[in-house]
């Protein structure tokens, strides 16, 4: 008990350096905003009025070449038209007109367009945000006949600083969640690490065990005990062997040879907060195609005979097929070769296959890069759970999993951001670039991190499946609709309208891609800030079928409202719906199917398997139908599929607990 008051728990750490962290950010932001401002008052406005110019220069020479003809300013054909057509050349002028004398209009045509809130309240003005106006003299020798007038578009410099605002507060969000790992890795370094190696040692030598030694390292007070304890044990190792051969012996044959402390060796201490790092940002640049990877497929040369929805679908079914073949045995290779390692050889592989996505001008080879890097992001991911399984407490599965859900979903929320907005600014290929080298940081910060004996091999025990005393009584059935009514949706769910239909549907209504990452990371947002309620829910009394229903709910309500692909704002809703019923559903099913796994990896492995395998399933069906059904149909589909299987899932764990006589 008195552990663990005293160690602080990294959540409530975490929380503590959000909140100051988004203080600074906001700070930052707000300063950063100004000098944007400004910036653009004495940069772009100036070009916008430059290019108002230009317009309004063609169009006073095109009238004036007709007028030097002799036809009247009056008798011009078809001005009207020729106006609305360069207007909608140049989004930002909102207004031309050709006038006659002080009030006669020969020709005018305006932008539709409506007030912009900052218009509306008068904060544009305020922020120096307003039209620019030109008129252009109209001449007929030297006689003075008419005046072109030009009027820029508040709006379109509204819309550009917008998007300026708006990549720049993600990209703030982006730091902010990357200075929070950075903090927690230091802290793990200098605090609870070494704190946790004293404990470690205290325990060894109060129960008599005089074994190991420890680095010295941390905070001062730490640093002295550490110090003290490694000095009792070497001079305990120096003692025995200054005795005799037949004292030592006695002594070892009475105590053991560890005991006595004859033989010393380094502690290789293990902390749960050693794959944070790492997993973060490995998880970023597998990530960083989540915001384009559909459109940037779909684009890419192809057979003849593929149609436009497989081709954006094939490197995400790939993919798939990837991540699902190698979970079943991840967990194995990890024991087998050590999860340090493992992760560390599943680096350059991702790095090198980011690299060929980029230099890629074939569908095919673009699918082959994805899939290899399926193939390694299963084999880094499940390695950093295994060390992270083996280096964290007994009791803790929730915790656990719901801090490695955080972690890779805050990766994948980076990701999707840096991807959008680096695609966007700079081209597909230099975000992939960044990526590869997101994926070498990440392998350096592994290889410093990960060196606790939780990633060395370790030899798996051949040939013992799970008893039945492994495992709670009546859990098959529930551990069965979890999966099947429950996981396959979720992933089903995620595969299709986030990484699928969202990415399609925005490219084809015109979006950016940055505007696209904006609205594909609030999935990942919401699942990064809405996992620490999942876990509080889970450690409840109702225990972890409550939050499971209650996300596997919420995802499907709002699926079915929200359905209209069209409606940008329902994009906006149902994606932040997802995402928020997505987070009450990972960490406690994860949680939960460990627990009714008992002692199986197989079973894990199995759940694993079948997850990608249902969400793979709904990827191909989807891709088949969209090409004659309307997208919003199988988005209904996703819902309907959720919400019964809500249902299904808690008929089941009712009847189990009535047969198991558990509390309900």
């Amino acid at each position: 008990m008195t552990t663990r008051r005293t160690r602080l728990d990294p959540g409530v750490l975490r929380a503590r350096l959000i909140l100051v962290l988004t203080a600074i950010t906001a700070l930052v932001v707000g300063m950063f905003g100004l000098a944007t401002l400004t910036a653009f008052d004495r940069a772009i406005t100036p070009e916008l009025e430059n290019r108002t110019r230009l317009i309004g220069t063609i169009l006073r020479d095109e009238i004036q070449h007709t007028l030097d003809l002799g036809i009247p300013l009056e008798a011009l054909g078809g001005l009207e038209a020729y106006i609305d057509e360069t207007i909608r050349d140049f989004d930002e002028v909102a207004r031309i007109a050709v006038v006659q004398g002080e009030a006669n209009i020969i020709a005018e045509v305006r932008r539709d367009e409506t007030p912009s809130l900052l218009q509306r309240t008068g904060l544009g003005a305020l922020a120096g945000i307003g039209s620019t106006q030109a008129a252009f003299p109209i001449l007929i020798g030297n006689e003075l006949v008419g005046e072109i007038q030009v009027e820029g578009s508040p709006q379109f410099v509204e819309i550009r600083l917008r998007d300026v605002f708006l990549d720049v507060s993600v990209l703030a969000l982006v730091a902010l969640l990357l200075g929070v790992e950075l903090a927690l890795a230091v802290a793990a370094a200098s605090v609870w690490k070494p704190y946790g190696r004293v404990l470690h040692i205290l325990g060894e030598q109060a129960s008599g065990r005089f074994t190991h030694t420890i680095r010295v390292a941390g905070v001062s007070g730490i640093r002295r005990a550490a110090t003290r304890l490694n000095a009792q044990a070497e001079d305990l190792a120096r003692r025995v062997r200054a005795l005799p051969q037949a004292a030592r012996a006695s002594l070892e044959a009475r105590l053991g040879a560890l005991a006595t402390g004859a033989s010393l060796e380094r502690l290789r201490y293990s902390d749960f907060n050693d794959v944070r790092l790492a997993l973060f940002l490995f998880a970023t640049a597998a990530e960083i195609t989540a915001s384009f990877l559909p459109v940037y497929a779909r684009d890419a040369a192809r057979p003849d005979w593929l149609s436009s929805e497989l081709s954006a679908a094939a490197p995400l079914g790939v993919y798939l097929v990837a991540v699902a073949i190698l979970s079943p045995f991840s967990g194995a290779i990890a024991l087998r070769f050590g999860a340090r390692r493992v992760f560390m050889a599943s680096v350059v592989p991702v790095a090198l296959a980011l690299v060929a996505m980029a230099l890629a001008e074939s569908l095919i080879a673009i699918v082959l890069s994805r899939g290899l890097i399926g193939v390694f992001y299963a084999l880094a991911t499940i390695a950093c759970q295994e060390y992270a399984m083996r280096a964290g407490r007994a009791g803790e599965a929730t915790q656990s999993s719901s801090a490695f859900v955080g972690m890779i979903f805050g990766g994948a929320f980076c990701g999707s951001v840096l991807g959008g907005v680096i695609g966007g600014l700079f081209g597909y290929p230099a975000a992939l670039f960044f990526g590869a080298g997101m994926a070498l940081i990440a392998g350096g910060v592994a290889r410093s991190a990960m060196q606790g004996r939780a990633g060395a091999p370790m030899r798996a025990q051949p040939g013992r499946p799970a008893a039945a005393s492994d495992r709670p009584a009546g859990q098959t059935a529930r551990f069965t609709a979890l999966l099947l009514f429950v996981a396959v949706p979720m992933s089903a769910t995620t595969a299709i309208f986030i990484w699928y239909l969202t990415p399609l549907g925005l490219a084809s209504q015109g979006y950016a891609p940055g505007d696209v990452a904006r609205v594909v990371m609030l999935y990942y947002l919401a699942s990064t800030l809405i996992g620490p309620l999942a876990r509080g829910l889970a450690t409840g009394r109702a225990g972890a079928a409550l939050p499971v229903m209650a996300g596997a709910l919420l995802t499907g309500l709002v699926l079915l409202a929200f359905r209209d692909t069209a409606d940008h704002l329902s994009i906006l809703v149902a994606v932040g719906g997802c995402g928020v019923g997505h987070a009450l559903i990972r960490a406690p099913m994860t949680a939960m199917a460990v627990e009714m796994s008992g002692a199986s990896g197989s079973r894990m492995s199995a759940f694993r398997f079948g997850e990608r395998i249902g969400a793979l399933a709904g990827l191909l069906a989807s891709a088949f139908l969209l090409s004659s059904t309307p997208p919003e149909y199988a988005i209904a589909a996703l819902g309907a599929a959720t919400m019964v299987g809500a249902g299904a899932f808690g008929i089941v764990s009712l009847i189990s607990r009535i047969r198991t006589g558990a509390p309900s």
